[in-house]
């Protein structure tokens, strides 16, 4: 991610004196997993900054000072640490959290210890702000699951609604949600979804604007499940219609 990163950083310095270079020739992150070893990198990593213990220790080191058996081996711990993330929610990057029209704390960034709401400024200070002190975030990313084989084949951009119910028209009805990240071969994901339209357990379904309604109906369905991590008071948040 290090080129969207610069990209972004870059865009968002305005004024600033401020020279941003890409180091990843020379420093790596590295995460492991809580039931992970210790020998893929020399010396002790801090716990992860996003302060979920099943996300184990992250931090940046030289490149010098990780071991590594060989690409495959790295390709695997490197899906086996996405899933997990997937399934607690926790989106990651640019591609994930799709920068530029996702909101902060719609990506559940405050719960992450990735906002601030006592120092600034920043650009989108007031929106994130003002949405963090009402205390109505309507939507939030959430990992799914698949359940079942046949249906629309899912993609990032896929639109969601409640499992089952008819509508009148796909054009003029307010979707449920959005896949935002999907792994085919594990059939999970995450999604940034209508909190009110799970709030009851009902799974979701993908559906395409551009067909038939019933023949729509049905394909397959994603359970959305509550992350563990999340306090008390989210998800409730869209207990009253705007």
């Amino acid at each position: 991610h290090a080129d969207s990163l610069l990209k972004e950083w870059t865009r968002r310095r305005l004024r600033m004196k401020l020279t941003i270079e890409d180091a990843s020739d020379d420093v790596s992150v590295v995460a492991r997993l809580p039931e992970g070893g210790d020998e893929d990198v020399s010396g002790d990593l801090p716990d992860d900054p996003r302060r979920i213990p099943e996300l184990g220790r992250r931090g940046i080191v030289q490149n010098s000072s990780i071991v590594s058996a060989d690409d495959h081996s790295d390709d695997v711990m490197a899906r086996q640490y996405m899933l997990r993330r997937w399934e607690l929610g926790v989106a990651e990057g640019g591609e994930e959290m799709q920068y530029g029209t996702s909101l902060p704390l719609e990506m559940n960034v405050a719960g992450l210890n990735g906002v601030s709401f006592t120092k600034g400024c920043y650009i989108g200070q007031e929106l994130t702000a003002r949405t963090h002190f009402r205390g109505v975030v309507r939507k939030r990313i959430m990992p799914f699951e698949l359940l079942g084989e046949k249906g629309l084949p899912l993609a990032v951009g896929t639109t969601l609604r409640r499992a089952g119910e008819a509508v009148q028209s796909t054009r003029r009805s307010r979707s449920d949600g959005e896949i935002f990240a999907y792994d085919a071969e594990a059939k999970r994901g995450l999604a940034l979804v209508r909190l009110k339209s799970v709030a009851d357990g009902t799974n979701l379904e993908p559906f395409d604007k551009d067909q038939d309604v019933e023949s729509a109906v049905g394909l397959c369905e994603l359970r959305v499940t509550r992350p563990s991590w999340w306090p008390a008071e989210w998800g409730r948040e869209d207990e009253e219609e705007p």
